[in-house]
């Protein structure tokens, strides 16, 4: 009986042992070849990369075959499967893309929502849309859970997005030509329009962040819990929105900002540096040679880092 009990207890072990190994074998497959290597999207921009992101309760993954996948908290549609409710998935689960959502090329996960940039320049977003963070136009109680991806609706004006950052309830996007686009939550004047500081004031469309005199062309972009920063080519930190902590760095006011206010840097704090290329969560492509309309060639930064362009981490 005890040899039985055992042989069975050896068996139960070996399982197990095997099941870790295939899983973790699946998980480095998922991962592996995603931070080198030359790709060709079909876009004119240089694009900021991001293959992970970390939400309030849920986290986001792109494999290096441009395939979507989350896990966690499911409570508002934040995995994309097309479930919701009290849910959670303990392992990642393959996002479902609807039918013209291609290879994803840059995500963020935000409070409860989620955002990715697609290598044909589109931006798609599902999860939580109370205050209109997906960008579709819609809002509201009716509309606060988006189960599946959705296509974030871009106004005239708004060009190829290069970088993408999700907040609490709000949507950010830096696109080519330097202009920066907010949307969803704006009570406290996330969306930098100079609109907001009302409760449930909230943005169901992009909308233009308005630079004031002195903020240049902007390299890198976050979004925190109700606050934005951005960094300039110049060196230069600008944060806008919730400010009841200090966390604009202006100086204490405490006062919620409407408008990007620079932050001011105290004697000793240097020019933020580019972060060493194997530490990089946000991968900037490089433009090459065009191979046809439109199409570019994007080389990983630690590739051929001596051709990147200026870029660097930014986390709020």
């Amino acid at each position: 009986m005890r040899k039985s009990v055992l042989i069975v207890s050896v068996v139960a072990v070996a399982v197990v042992v095997l099941a870790l190994s295939l899983n973790l074998g699946g998980l480095r497959d998922m991962f592996s070849g995603g931070t080198s290597g030359t790709r060709s999207y079909e876009t004119g921009a240089t694009v900021q990369q991001s293959r992970i992101s970390a939400g309030r309760c849920h986290t986001l993954c792109v494999d290096k075959d441009g395939s979507l996948w989350a896990w966690g908290q499911n409570e508002y549609g934040q995995i994309g499967t097309g479930k919701g409710g009290d849910s959670k998935e303990p392992l990642p689960v393959r996002v479902s893309k609807p039918q013209g959502m291609g290879n994803v090329v840059s995500i963020s996960a935000g409070g409860y929502h989620s955002l990715a940039l697609c290598e044909d320049g589109s931006l798609w977003a599902w999860g939580w849309n109370y205050f209109g963070q997906l960008g579709n136009g819609k809002g509201g109680e009716e509309d606060s859970k988006v189960l599946l991806p959705v296509r974030v609706l871009k106004p005239e004006g708004m060009g190829d997005v290069v970088a993408i950052s999700a907040g609490r309830f709000h949507s950010l996007a830096l696109c080519e030509d330097g202009s920066l686009w907010a949307w969803g939550d704006n009570e406290h004047g996330q969306s930098g329009n100079g609109k907001g500081g009302e409760w449930e004031s909230k943005e169901l469309l992009p909308v233009r962040v308005s630079k004031p005199e002195g903020m240049g062309e902007v390299l890198a972009i976050s979004s925190g819990l109700a606050h934005n920063l951005a960094l300039c080519e110049d060196g230069s930190l600008w944060a806008w929105g919730y400010n009841v902590y200090d966390q604009i760095g202006n100086g204490g006011k405490g006062t919620e900002e409407l408008l990007p206010v620079r932050v001011s840097k105290p004697e000793g704090m240097g020019t933020p540096s580019p972060s060493p290329p194997d530490l990089l969560t946000t991968l900037p492509f490089v433009k090459t040679a065009r191979s046809g309309p439109g199409a570019i060639t994007c080389t990983t930064r630690s590739e051929t880092a001596e051709k990147a362009p200026k870029s660097f981490c930014l986390s709020a």
